[in-house]
């Protein structure tokens, strides 16, 4: 849907607010348009229910100059204008999912949510944020939160806000996160190239439900071709001149640079500001999923920084945050060629990597530090742990499981020089590294690599400790081979590796 409109010369984004009937759409546009004084317009309705869409436009901040435009929608919520809900989700640049959160209704909430996540993700290209508005917190059967959020966090790409459309709270906060999302996505289409500049027939409410009326009986036809990711069709790069200024009800990003500091040396290593989700377009990775990730680590437990060595770095249950603490810019453009250099490794690696994870270059203190936030996943480590407590049999299949897989994964990134470590690799059957990834030194310059271990001594380094600790305990030897050996069906080279190194480490050899 962004298009640079050529009659007005505006870059015009759409925000839909979608949702099952009676969750609280119109309500919440409604509630938006008393907050901003404007006018929210209903083509059609027929005894308050809503047949087409209900509109609201909103104007603020530019885009290389140009005003930014944002065209606010609702969906009608019956099923039988299920084809005018699709023909207006198709065209979204962000989504608001107004949610009912009621226990009765959260069900058939989520089947819809989930429905819309999927028919967006399947047709390529850009995929538009989505903001779950968990709508209607005050009654008294609201599910609680950390069940939406937990759900919400199984689809990806999804941030969650909590709201009372009826009381105005959560409405800002959802719609300031929409339209940053909207912006992040037009953001990448300029730089695939994919951005369209002309006339909008549907740049009116009036116009829109003409276009609608129009294709009425027409089925919506898939979307074309998938197109290219951000860093392939921009030959890895994340520049570009397009910079947003947006002012949105009071929020803004400052992108400005900044000279030189008083002190660079006590900035760079006093304790950081916490990360907040305040980043300015263009200095964020990915652009649209980066920042919903960065809003749900903002939204749920925000990690307690420490300092190690010359680094911060910060742990929890949910999330893993880390800066280099010697790594500070004083001029936005040197930060954000640092970011970028940073995300073409991480695109280098390609689909070994966690998904849940995202860069950003937070300003603080007249300057720039580079972050990435990691969502915690189940790793190696944890498997361990868990075998070795569990009695001789599972310990058995479990620490020969967690060393295939460690070997496996060690081979699988030696190239890319990420540390292997029982807790930097996921406990799953393809490859997948879950820790940090190192900045690259500087510039076009490659990432530093650990030095490469055989098999058997990295199995040693990784499992030995944790092995001789769990026998002096008092765990079977005799039957933790055994049960080794029993799992042990493949017979290749590196199974053989395995079996006879965890044999030697149970036997003290």
């Amino acid at each position: 849907m962004a298009v640079i409109d050529a009659d007005t010369d505006r870059l015009v984004i759409r925000l839909t607010y979608d949702g099952v009937p009676f969750c609280g759409k119109t309500t919440s546009l409604r509630t938006l348009a008393r907050l901003v004084s404007l006018e929210l317009k209903t083509p059609e309705e027929i005894h308050g229910r809503t047949l087409y869409f209900d509109w609201l436009e909103y104007a603020s901040g530019l885009y290389e100059g140009k005003q930014i435009v944002c065209q606010l929608v609702t969906v009608p919520g019956q099923k039988k204008l299920e084809s005018r809900r699709w023909h207006l989700v198709d065209e979204s640049d962000a989504v608001v999912f107004v949610l009912d959160s009621t226990e009765e209704r959260l069900a058939v909430s989520f089947a819809q949510l989930e429905r819309m996540h999927q028919r967006l993700a399947a047709r390529g290209g850009v995929m538009p944020g989505i903001v779950v508005q968990a709508n209607k917190r005050d009654d008294p059967s609201a599910v609680p939160m950390a069940v939406i959020r937990e759900r919400a966090a199984r689809m990806g790409n999804v941030a969650v806000v909590e709201s009372v459309a009826t009381a105005g709270d959560g409405i800002r906060i959802a719609f300031v996160l929409a339209v940053r999302l909207g912006l992040d996505r037009a953001r990448a289409l300029a730089q695939m190239g994919l951005l369209e500049s002309g006339t909008s027939a549907s740049g009116t409410a009036e116009g829109l439900l003409r276009e609608m009326r129009s294709s009425e009986d027409k089925r919506n036809a898939p979307s074309g071709p998938r197109a290219p990711d951000l860093l392939e069709a921009s030959g890895g790069s994340l520049e570009t001149a397009s910079i947003f200024d947006s002012s949105l009800l009071n929020s803004t990003d400052d992108n400005g640079t900044h000279g030189d500091a008083d002190d660079d040396n006590s900035r760079a290593h006093n304790a950081p500001a916490p990360l907040d989700t305040d980043i300015p377009s263009g200095m964020l990775w990915p652009a649209v999923a980066g920042r919903i990730l960065l809003h749900e680590y903002c939204s749920t437990s925000i990690a307690t920084l420490d300092h190690r060595g010359a680094a911060w770095r910060g742990l929890n249950s949910q999330w893993i945050v880390h800066a280099d603490g010697e790594v500070y810019f004083e001029q936005e453009a040197s930060a954000r060629r640092d970011l970028i250099e940073w995300a073409r490794f991480h695109v280098s690696i390609g689909k070994g990597l966690s998904a849940s994870r995202c860069l950003a270059a937070h300003e603080r203190d007249r300057g720039w530090r580079l972050w990435q936030v990691v969502r915690r996943e189940a790793n190696l480590l944890e498997l361990v742990m868990q075998s070795l407590t569990s009695g001789p049999d599972r310990a058995g299949a479990g620490l020969y499981t967690a060393a295939h897989r460690l070997l496996s994964a060690a081979r699988a990134f030696e190239k890319n020089g990420l540390p292997c470590k029982i807790d930097t690799i996921g406990n799953c059957e393809t490859p997948c590294y879950v820790g940090l990834v190192r900045r690259p030194d500087g510039p076009r310059k490659s990432a530093r690599k650990s030095p490469q271990l055989s098999d058997e001594a990295l199995i040693r380094q990784e499992l030995g400790a944790r092995i001789r600790q769990a026998v002096r305990m008092g765990i079977s030897v005799s039957r933790t081979i055994g049960a080794i050996v029993a799992v042990d069906a493949t017979q290749d080279a590196r199974s053989e590796t395995v079996t006879s190194t965890l044999k030697t480490i149970l036997t003290g050899q």
